[in-house]
C-alpha cells in the first residue's frame, strides 16, 4: 500500500458508499475544491482502499498550522486491513514535514476508539449531527 495525492473526483465513490450510504447529505464538501485543500488516497493493487481530504482550517487561535481532516473513507471490505492506520500515519508524516502542527476532525461517535489508537484526542463537545449521530471534534498533535 501507499499514499498519493488524488484527484477530489476520486475520492467520491468511497464517501458515497461509505460515508453517505442510506443518507441523504451531500457527499461534495465546502473547501473541495479549494487551491490548498488535498486530497490524498491509499492505493493498494491499483485499488484507492482509503481516502481523506484536508482543508486548512483553524480550530484552535494562535500561530499553529492546521488542516481539518474531512471524508476520511475505507472501502467497506477492507476495513479493519490497515488502510486508515496507514492513511493517518503517512499524513501526519507528510504534513509534519511541512510544518503542520495540528490535524483535527469532526469524528463520528463509532469512530472515535480509530482515532485515539491514531494519536487524536477528544475535545469533550460531543454534538449530533443530523441523519449520522453524535460527533466530537478530535485534535493530533504533529
Amino acid at each position: 500500500m501507499h499514499l498519493k495525492k488524488i484527484r477530489l473526483e476520486e475520492t467520491y465513490p468511497l464517501r458515497i458508499s461509505v460515508l453517505r450510504k442510506g443518507i441523504s447529505l451531500p457527499y461534495k464538501f465546502q473547501g473541495d475544491e479549494d487551491a490548498t485543500t488535498l486530497h490524498f488516497g491509499v492505493e493498494s493493487n491499483g485499488v484507492i482502499q482509503a481516502i481523506a481530504s484536508f482543508i486548512p482550517i483553524k480550530l484552535i487561535d494562535g500561530d499553529l498550522k492546521q488542516y481539518q481532516l474531512r471524508g476520511m473513507a475505507v472501502d467497506l471490505d477492507s476495513q479493519g486491513e490497515g488502510f486508515g492506520r496507514y492513511l493517518i500515519d503517512a499524513v501526519s508524516a507528510y504534513f509534519k514535514e511541512k510544518g503542520v502542527d495540528l490535524i483535527w476532525c469532526n469524528a463520528r461517535k463509532t469512530a472515535y476508539d480509530f482515532y485515539r489508537k491514531n494519536g487524536f484526542e477528544n475535545r469533550n463537545q460531543e454534538f449530533i449531527v443530523e441523519q449520522i449521530g453524535v460527533h466530537d471534534k478530535m485534535l493530533k498533535f504533529l
